[in-house]
């Protein structure tokens, strides 16, 4: 959204000014969750937004508004941080150890169970398996006085557990294969849709770093998104190659034939 708003020149003021706003609300309210690591990964995202959307404003031609747009938008984020670091701050400082402990003993039992089942337990069975083996959470502090057992806060070890290790090969393969296409029209793709790829690339990376600290991949809204993100990514991409290969087709064409005598 926030790339949208700033390079694409052909949307209307009006347009602009509303995606853009629309970027900020979702950073907004990622910042009301308190969430440690979603404030890193929005603000890190949102700032490369700005920084890439610069960086190709010249090729778009819209240097005046993406100029506009980052002071703009460097003036409410220095209020914003003037008005949020007080709380963040004490967030960070005062977050309960037990949420700590409680996710290094969920990803500890998923290492367990893709120790004794290195294909997996299958899929959606980690909270089954950890409510009714309870050699699986003999150590748990944090977690023992629960009756139904939660699921790991680690996508890895998770789809490690459920689905074992070609499980996670397959996963990280398709994630990094999504990922690249992205990437590459990003880097190769000067047009709107190529600028576009980079933020479809900041959000597959965001969504996979944060994989560290949660399962949110799983969730069918967020599943949804990127697999249509995904379809976008590898549309976009091969618009660039196609492209591309139309405008080299008349050089081709001007290699000279030689003549039968």
């Amino acid at each position: 959204l926030l790339i949208w708003g700033l390079c694409d020149r052909e949307l209307p003021l009006w347009k602009s000014v509303g995606s853009i706003a629309l970027s900020l609300g979702l950073l907004f309210a990622v910042i009301c969750t308190f969430s440690r690591a979603g404030i890193a990964f929005a603000a890190g995202c949102f700032l490369c937004a700005v920084l890439w959307s610069n960086l190709r404003s010249a090729s778009l031609r819209v240097g005046v508004r993406v100029r506009t747009g980052t002071l703009a938008l460097g003036l409410l984020m220095a209020l914003g941080i003037v008005r949020v670091a007080g709380p963040i701050l004490s967030r960070i400082q005062t977050a309960p150890k037990a949420s700590e402990t409680a996710r290094d003993e969920f990803n500890h039992a998923a290492q367990l169970m893709l120790r004794d089942h290195p294909f997996g337990i299958g899929l959606n069975n980690f909270s089954y398996v950890l409510t009714h083996h309870t050699e699986y959470r003999q150590n748990f502090e944090a977690m023992k006085n629960e009756e139904t057992a939660g699921v790991a806060h680690h996508i890895y070890w998770l789809t490690a557990a459920e689905t074992g290790y070609l499980g996670l090969a397959l996963y990280v393969t398709i994630i990094v294969r999504f990922a690249w296409s992205a990437w590459r029209g990003a880097r190769r793709n000067k047009s709107i849709h190529g600028t576009l790829l980079f933020g479809v690339f900041l959000g597959f990376g965001a969504l996979q770093a944060s994989g560290f600290y949660e399962w949110a991949f799983r969730l069918t809204p967020v599943m949804q998104l990127f697999v249509i993100q995904a379809a976008v990514a590898v549309s976009w991409a091969e618009a660039g190659q196609t492209k591309v290969r139309h405008t080299r087709a008349p050089e081709l064409l001007a290699i000279p034939v030689p003549q039968e005598s």
